[in-house]
């Protein structure tokens, strides 16, 4: 064996953050590792050139997955070198996504699949193969979904970052779709030389100066293993309907815009609301007792959880609360007063007391009209009979039942305050977040007022941005993710920041973040670290936020964009937590939409 001396050093000097910097071009080395060496080269060079270039991608692999511990040595990450260390198609919040939508086609006579907002995707005959390459026959399942604006884009995880010829764009999207095909649960491949036309229903926004053009889109097709987009042709757009409202006279068209503003606000506020109340039960209230009038017809019935009828309302959701709340109060009729009894209301004058009698009733329910009446249904196979009723007690009765009203009147406003107090925080931080929301839109209205009062309507009009619902019509010859889109020019400003909750003061350094611009259909990624570049453009509405360790969100609201001093170049993003877990899209739509 031949006999070398290696020097081998167990406690090397550390590399500098500069000698780090001098080989984080990683690619570049492991090129000049598979670069074949010159059969002249001496064999000891050689291997030398082997062991640096082994040093080298290590170097670079130690980077790749420890960019955190390097961010908190000092070396600063930048955003491409943090999202290649994250899944490609990384979604931020477990559990919140949009689901498939499934349809089938007969595989040997091909066919239409619709999509519920109108979209079509046109399959022709013996189209699909499976993983063997053999053409499949018989029923098989399409699994679609579409994503169109920046909360579906972020719901998805889906990177709207572009990289051509080592530029880096944002894809500005006029409507995203994912598309499968399965068997029997196996995913199937587009047999070659077969494509499927997609025909798809969305939405753009465009300049109304520029109205009278069609804007221009790409198709780009997602490859997961390249981590890029990959453009495959251009977008054939077909305008289905304009937005008219968006060309009415200036201060018309701010005014709607302004009042669309508050009922979503208003909307939202109820449901907020509904939601801190469902956080503890409403307290029983007692039912007042009612003294039977002497009617001629009164009599005893108890009614099973079966007997109340779900109400008439042709909302299903009030339907169900109108049968809870007839339930509960029923119910608790007959736990408060053992003796209640129900007479006929003096309204009912379709009863027939001696109809009601000759019969014999094997059923009825019993309905809620208001808070004093009901409908009482007795039912027979050949007969039903409907009569309005009221529930009371005797004159013996009643005395005794008034006095103990009372004392569960008191008890149960003792208990009302009780849950008032507890609900109390949560009310005033929701009533604080609605009157910032209505003051925003109420500034928007005014500014905008204000600017058309200025100017002639016919000049300010061309500033307008009009919504046109569109048709995308191209082909794909491969499963995936496909977009219709274009690349975005860098925003206008960029400002160094770093992100701090405003309630803690605790700092963000190592979360994704995310920035919207109201008149782009996009959303931007960054990585939030200190003395982070935020680019966005000043002179539109903009939004940011991020998710917390613990599944909230952290934001940065448009009237705080607004706030920036954009001569400094540096500024700290202050970010209002929303202290509520998200648990769906809806959540998402309601905390995001602006």
């Amino acid at each position: 064996m031949e006999n070398n001396n290696y020097n081998i050093n167990f406690d090397p000097d550390k590399l500098t953050s500069a000698e780090i910097d001098q080989h984080k071009d990683f690619d570049a080395l492991l090129k000049q590792f598979e670069t074949p060496q010159s059969p002249h080269q001496p064999k000891i060079k050689s291997a030398y050139y082997i062991v640096g270039a082994v040093a080298a991608v290590l170097t670079g692999t130690l980077l790749y997955f420890n960019w955190m511990d390097l961010s908190n040595n000092g070396i600063q990450i930048s955003t491409s070198e943090y999202l290649a260390s994250q899944p490609y198609i990384n979604p931020p919040i477990e559990g919140v996504e949009k689901k498939f939508d499934q349809g089938q086609i007969n595989a040997n006579q091909g066919g239409i699949y619709r999509y519920e907002n109108g979209t079509k995707v046109i399959v022709p005959a013996a189209a699909f193969i499976d993983d063997k390459g053999k053409v499949v026959s018989g029923p098989v399942d399409i699994k679609y979904r579409e994503y169109h604006d920046y909360i579906d884009f972020f719901v998805s995880g889906i990177p709207m970052e572009y990289d051509s010829a080592g530029v880096q764009y944002n894809l500005e999207s006029a409507g995203m779709m994912e598309i499968y095909a399965e068997q029997d649960g196996k995913r199937l491949n587009i047999a070659p030389g077969k494509n499927i036309n997609v025909e798809m229903v969305s939405e753009i926004m465009v300049p109304a100066k520029d109205r009278a053009s069609i804007p221009k889109f790409n198709i780009y097709k997602l490859d997961e293993e390249q981590r890029n987009w990959v453009y495959d042709s251009r977008d054939q757009i077909e305008i289905l309907e304009e937005d008219i409202t968006g060309l009415l006279a200036g201060e018309s068209s701010a005014e709607q815009e302004y009042n669309t503003k508050v009922n979503q606000i208003e909307a939202n506020k109820a449901r907020e609301m509904a939601k801190i109340e469902a956080t503890i039960p409403q307290p029983f209230k007692p039912v007042r007792p009612i003294k039977e009038n002497g009617s001629d017809y009164v009599f005893n019935i108890e009614f099973a959880d079966e007997d109340i009828s779900f109400g008439r309302s042709a909302n299903p959701g009030e339907a169900e609360r109108e049968m809870d709340q007839t339930q509960d109060e029923i119910n608790q009729l007959q736990r408060q007063y053992a003796n209640t009894l129900w007479q006929i209301a003096p309204q009912s004058t379709n009863f027939n007391q001696q109809i009601a009698d000759q019969i014999n009733w094997e059923d009825a329910t019993i309905e809620r009209l208001n808070n004093r009446d009901y409908r009482l249904t007795l039912i027979h196979p050949d007969q039903t009979l409907e009569v309005i009723v009221n529930p009371v007690l005797s004159a013996q009765d009643y005395s005794d039942a008034l006095e103990e009203f009372n004392q569960q009147m008191d008890a149960y406003q003792e208990e009302l305050a009780q849950r008032e107090a507890q609900l109390e925080d949560q009310k005033k931080a929701l009533a604080e977040r609605i009157r910032a929301e209505r003051e925003l839109a109420q500034k928007s209205y005014e500014e905008k007022l204000a600017y058309y009062q200025s100017k002639d309507n016919s000049t300010a009009a061309t500033d307008l941005m009009i919504t046109n619902r569109i048709l995308n019509k191209f082909t794909v010859n491969s499963f995936g993710i496909w977009n219709c889109d274009r690349p975005l020019p860098p925003f206008i400003y960029n400002i160094k920041g770093e992100f701090v909750e405003n309630k803690s003061n605790k700092h963000y350094k190592h979360n994704t973040a995310y920035l919207v611009d109201k008149n782009k259909n996009t959303v931007c990624r960054f990585y939030a670290s200190e003395k982070a570049e935020v680019l966005f453009d000043s002179k539109s509405e903009n939004m940011l936020w991020m998710i917390t360790n613990e599944n909230k969100i952290a934001m940065y609201r448009p009237e705080q964009f607004k706030q920036i001093n954009k001569q400094t170049g540096e500024h700290t993003f202050v970010m209002d937590l929303v202290d509520e877990p998200i648990t769906s899209e809806e959540d998402l739509r309601r905390i995001l939409t602006f």
